[in-house]
């Protein structure tokens, strides 16, 4: 837990902090200052667990595993801001699913299951983000079938209840643009806040540890 104390009072010197000031102009003023945004400072904090956690797991990862260390990266992100964390991989021969975290509970698991089995090729919003390597935030999607949808033909993000979603290639990063190893899919449900610019930008960060430990697990 992350404790902010700070007095709203600051000392203003009106001698500027010389020595041998003119008598009757020393003396000590105070002033307000602009306290902390406890709201920033816990974005902060949140951002700073995150890269913790996500730094842990990537280290921990078996070597010679790229499917655990995306395993892994969902388990973080699922822990760390995001509801749901949809992993898949690129490969030869198109996406592949690899993991999917989401809340406890009976429902979530099987609706976990359904997303589990989905084909990525039907996720839009995934082939897109593989295709062209470049990230996607939406808040409250207009199109639900974004995400494609399950066996039954029932639309993902109706059943997730998805207000946010944040969509982020895993990319090797080198002039030109790199290939794109996986796609990291989070969402935000029911009241939850959406996901902010700032949380996109932290997720992109951690998205290029995970294609290093990728990388270095081929």
């Amino acid at each position: 837990m992350l404790m902010v104390l700070q007095s709203d009072m600051v000392h203003d010197r009106q001698d500027g902090g010389r020595s041998g000031a003119p008598a009757g102009r020393t003396g000590t003023r105070l002033r307000r200052a602009t306290a902390p945004d406890l709201a920033e400072v816990a974005a902060h904090a949140a951002q700073i667990d995150l890269l913790d956690g996500m730094t842990t797991a990537l280290l921990s990862a078996p070597v010679g595993e790229p499917e655990a260390v995306l395993d892994a990266a969902a388990a973080v992100l699922a822990a760390h801001g995001a509801d749901w964390a949809v992993a898949d991989l690129v490969t030869g021969a198109g996406l592949r699913r690899i993991a999917v975290k989401g809340p406890s509970g009976e429902e979530a698991a099987a609706l976990a299951a359904r997303m589990a089995a989905q084909d990525p090729a039907g996720c839009p919003i995934v082939v897109d983000c593989a295709r062209e390597g470049s990230s996607l935030l939406q808040v409250r999607p207009e199109d639900l079938d974004c995400f494609g949808r399950d066996a039954d033909g029932d639309s993902v993000l109706v059943q997730a209840d998805v207000t946010s979603l944040l969509c982020v290639p895993v990319q090797e990063r080198r002039e030109g643009g790199g290939r794109v190893l996986g796609v990291l899919s989070l969402f935000r449900s029911g009241g939850t806040h959406a996901f902010s610019m700032a949380h996109a930008r932290a997720v992109d960060v951690v998205s290029r540890h995970v294609a290093l430990a990728m990388r270095r697990a081929v």
